[in-house]
């Protein structure tokens, strides 16, 4: 398995078997390289990382935990926030996403 930094051309390759191995062998290569060489991008991407486990907690807790009566705002803008951040990290317009009954939000 071979894969390449997309900040410089160092390549990351493990010939060990299974692939699963092989991918957790080439993730421990990634993370110290990043650590060593590009140490802003890995700050970043950290927090990253911990805006979208917040974003996938708040929505999740209103998708399978909590109902959020209608008037209460703060907390549905929470959830909804939630939800434009997962998707936009997923490359996904939210405009274009349908709303819990299917229909578009545009």
């Amino acid at each position: 398995m071979i894969l390449q930094c997309k900040l410089c051309p160092q390549m990351f390759k493990s010939l060990v078997i299974p692939q699963e191995r092989a991918l957790g062998d080439i993730v421990g290569q990634i993370g110290n390289h990043f650590s060593k060489v590009h140490p802003a991008a890995l700050q970043a991407y950290v927090v990253e990382i911990s805006t979208l486990a917040r974003a996938l907690d708040s929505a999740l807790l209103s998708k399978r935990l909590v109902e959020i009566p209608p008037g209460e705002d703060f907390a549905q803008s929470v959830a909804d926030g939630g939800e434009r951040i997962l998707l936009n990290a997923l490359g996904i317009d939210p405009t274009e996403v349908g709303d819990d009954n299917g229909e578009s939000k545009n």
